[in-house]
């Protein structure tokens, strides 16, 4: 069976949904970018919002349930992997996915890998 591995970046930040009202709603915005094929290097088709809310709400649920879904992907989790459908292979195939890397502001999104 074919395996496609797949280098994830997370990226989150906060945002002010308007210009008008400086600091009063700020949002928070949590991205996922999957590794492109070298020719779609510079393109934004592979980086999909996976969660999006406000910015001083707990988001300790979303990395949760993010990491359950990357435990299914990288195959750590119980019983098989998810097969997917290859256009261009023409078949079924396994992918293993890891998280690359992890960006986020300094200092202020420390507590989010709970380092204060």
């Amino acid at each position: 069976m074919v395996v496609l591995p797949l280098y994830i970046t997370l990226w989150s930040d906060d945002f002010e949904p308007s210009n008008v009202k400086q600091n009063k709603a700020s949002l928070w915005v949590l991205t996922c970018s999957i590794s492109p094929p070298s020719h779609l290097r510079h393109t934004t088709a592979n980086t999909y919002i996976i969660a999006m809310g406000p910015k001083k709400a707990c988001h300790d649920i979303v990395w949760e349930a993010l990491q359950n879904d990357l435990k299914i992907l990288n195959g750590s989790a119980p019983g098989d992997r998810k097969t997917f459908y290859h256009s261009g292979l023409k078949k079924n195939i396994h992918v293993h996915a890891e998280v690359h890397s992890v960006l986020q502001d300094s200092p202020e999104r420390r507590g989010c890998n709970y380092v204060c």
